[in-house]
């Protein structure tokens, strides 16, 4: 991680960021609600106020390890004792109404005694305190004198001043502005097993700032840096300089996603990383300025006003999990390249836009590479780089370029996709996808036909940017691999939706049209990475057209079915039958529809002149479900008898092309040609329009 972490650093500071670099023993808070008292002149606790989950981490304590914390102070017991349990229990329910908790409350505090023996003295690591006041006597600006005056406050009490008037001040919040995030931290703190309390004071009038206010971080950084000890030196493994070594533990950085994250641990006890005794700090003899720059800069590009910018969340190849991804270009932050890769379609085609903007030249100010990590948190002390790479401004352009068209490279096919709670469902076709979406589409495996599935380990992010930003070699043999996942994992859906759609009335109703869509885009992206790059190309050729042969002999057999079975329609069409053979064999799938199509098109034939009814023509909304029932079986019988036609001569050039062995870019075009179903007459566009018209109405 040190080296990706430096390559951060020296690309903020070319482009004139210096991140604020924050002392080793500095911590931020945890994510989570914490409880902020607030001391005034005299020692007394004037006020509490609740510092929410989300802005919490931008408040630090100081601490050693996990140990002597301050300001951030923990409750080893609660204040009050002797309260009835049941109350107590009442209290901390947060699923009970606020005005029923404060009603508990009032009924519990008079009813406990304080009781401070077991807290005092508190803190308890006074001894530790005055070292710490000692260090910051270095602290010599007059914006962080509020930092001064609350050590020097809590060391010149014993505690019981302040714990007395904490309890007064939580039970005065409670009568005047309850809120539940304040009962639940009063109720942790005064009567169920303690908690932590975040003391602080308000600034002078002439600074304005309080002492825990996130802006004395750097005052407090230096401080406490200047009052270390000389350490080792050495030749730092990163710049080769002779400088003052990190021979502690290496800082912490505060990340998105993956927590307080070590830029490098190796664990005495881990036999791996100690084979030739050394570990700790030792292991990789790393400047101590050089530390704590490369934790400020992880934490600069982290913060939470970077997110989708220069970090976002990427999915994993484990289910259910996400990776962290950081990726910036330097000067543009704009390009928003994060969000982009990560699963948002909407910001990969603007970024694809900005970038090819910026290759021809019209922005003068980008300079530098963009660079992409992905760090996953294998465990709560151990987070590791899993993917790193790095591409010229020129590259990425080209690299979106052709990904676009990858995306486009599909045949035409439309499903009627479900709006969301009260919007109507739209016709949609496949779309533009990023490459996170890749990953996460990959890890479900489809079965049942295609109407249920499960998630299981699939393809990473690392194998979606070599898809988009590696090599042609390296591009080609990722495609191939993934082309098979694909094809094993989702050949079914497409297959249940291509048949699902001959059949008919609410036959899509139990499938994922939106993955279906997906899929389609993502077949059309593999194909063109391995050559297939032109749609108008492969669907002129023998695995496409038998496909959509396949989708025809669908049609043509539920019109059979209707119009001479009264609607009894087997469980599964010939086309579809014939499809699974198809993917092994193709011969064998067109001698097998060959054997049945006899029948079938003899009926056809003595039905030209079929027509349906004119109440079920024009597109209008058909309000009944029986109505639109009879609609569709009349609009199947019409379009069996009609689709004949175009099949003949299909099937009679396919009979000689049709090969022995088949691969997956075979299988691949055969399904996107069965799910586009049967060829169009193009002089027929209005009656084809019609068509679709009136299956969105029965659909809806």
């Amino acid at each position: 991680m040190l080296n990706e972490l430096l390559e951060i650093d020296r690309g903020l500071r070319a482009v004139g960021i210096e991140p604020a670099v924050r002392h080793g023993d500095i911590k931020p808070l945890a994510k989570r609600d914490v409880l902020c008292a607030q001391i005034d002149e005299t020692g007394v606790v004037t006020s509490v106020r609740v510092l929410d989950a989300e802005h919490a981490p931008k408040f630090w304590t100081i601490r050693d390890g996990n140990h002597n914390s301050f300001p951030l102070v923990p409750l080893r017991d609660p204040l009050r004792t002797d309260g009835s349990p049941d109350l107590v229990e009442s209290l901390m329910d947060q699923k009970r109404s606020t005005e029923a908790r404060v009603g508990t409350f009032h009924e519990l505090w008079p009813t406990t005694t304080l009781s401070l023996d077991g807290q005092l003295p508190w803190p308890s690591y006074r001894d530790r305190l005055r070292e710490r006041r000692g260090q910051l006597d270095g602290l010599r600006d007059p914006q962080g004198a509020a930092v001064l005056v609350l050590f020097d406050r809590v060391l010149s009490k014993d505690g019981r001043l302040i714990l007395e008037t904490l309890d007064a001040a939580l039970a005065n919040a409670i009568k005047e502005a309850p809120v539940d995030e304040l009962l639940t931290l009063a109720g942790r703190i005064l009567f169920a097993g303690g908690g932590e309390v975040l003391l602080d004071i308000a600034g002078t009038d002439a600074t304005k700032r309080d002492a825990t206010s996130p802006r004395n971080v750097a005052l407090v950084s230096e401080a406490l840096a200047a009052a270390e000890e000389a350490g080792t030196e050495g030749r730092c493994g990163l710049t080769g300089r002779d400088e003052l070594l990190e021979d502690d533990k290496f800082p912490q950085a505060n990340l998105p996603l993956v927590g307080p994250t070590y830029l490098i641990a190796k664990n005495e006890d881990t036999r791996c990383t100690a084979r030739y005794g050394i570990s700790g700090s030792l292991g990789m003899p790393v400047a101590r300025r050089i530390a704590s720059r490369l934790q400020a800069a992880a934490e600069a590009l982290g913060t939470t006003e970077r997110k989708g910018k220069t970090w976002s969340r990427v999915p994993s190849d484990r289910p259910k999990q996400f990776d962290l991804l950081f990726a910036y270009v330097p000067r543009v932050e704009e390009l928003n390249p994060a969000s982009a890769l990560a699963e948002n379609a909407a910001d990969f085609e603007e970024l694809a836009r900005r970038i090819i903007e910026l290759s021809k030249g019209r922005d003068a100010t980008v300079h530098g590479d963009a660079h992409f990590y992905v760090i996953r948190k294998l465990d709560r002390a151990n987070k590791k780089i899993i993917y790193t790479t790095t591409s010229g401004v020129g590259a990425l352009a080209r690299a979106a370029e052709c990904w676009t068209a990858g995306c486009r490279n599909v045949p035409p096919v439309e499903l009627l996709v479900p709006g969301k709670q009260g919007q109507k469902a739209l016709r949609r076709g496949p779309g533009m996808i990023a490459p996170g979406s890749l990953v996460a589409l990959g890890r479900q495996v489809y079965m049942r036909g295609g109407e249920e599935y499960c998630q299981a380990p699939g393809p990473t992010f690392a194998d979606a940017m070599r898809l988009f930003l590696g090599d042609e070699h390296r591009a080609r043999r990722t495609a191939m691999r993934l082309l098979g996942v694909f094809i094993a994992r989702h050949g079914v859906l497409l297959a249940g939706v291509g048949h699902a759609q001959t059949r008919g009335f609410d036959a899509l109703k139990n499938f994922d049209r939106r993955a279906a869509l997906e899929t389609i885009t993502v077949l059309g992206l593999l194909l063109h990475t391995l050559g297939r790059n032109k749609k108008e190309k492969y669907m002129n050729d023998t695995p496409y057209q038998l496909g959509q042969l396949l989708a025809g002999a669908d049609v043509l057999h539920r019109g059979y079915c209707e119009h001479q079975r009264g609607g009894s329609i087997p469980t599964s069409l010939i086309g579809s039958q014939a499809l699974a053979v198809a993917t092994r064999r193709p011969s064998d799938a067109l001698a097998m529809l060959l054997r049945r199509w006899r029948v079938y098109d003899g009926w056809a034939k003595k039905n030209t002149n079929y027509s349906v009814d004119d109440k079920f023509r024009g597109g209008q909304k058909l309000k009944s479900r029986k109505d639109r029932e009879a609609a569709d079986r009349q609009w199947a019988i019409s379009n069996a008898v009609r689709v004949v036609a175009r099949l003949r001569p299909l099937a009679e050039a396919l009979h000689e092309k049709l090969p022995v062995d088949v691969d997956d870019i075979f299988r691949a075009e055969l399904l996107l040609g069965y799910i586009a179903g049967p060829p169009k007459r193009f002089s027929a566009d209005s009656q084809n329009t019609l068509d679709n018209d009136n299956t969105e109405n029965m659909e809806n």
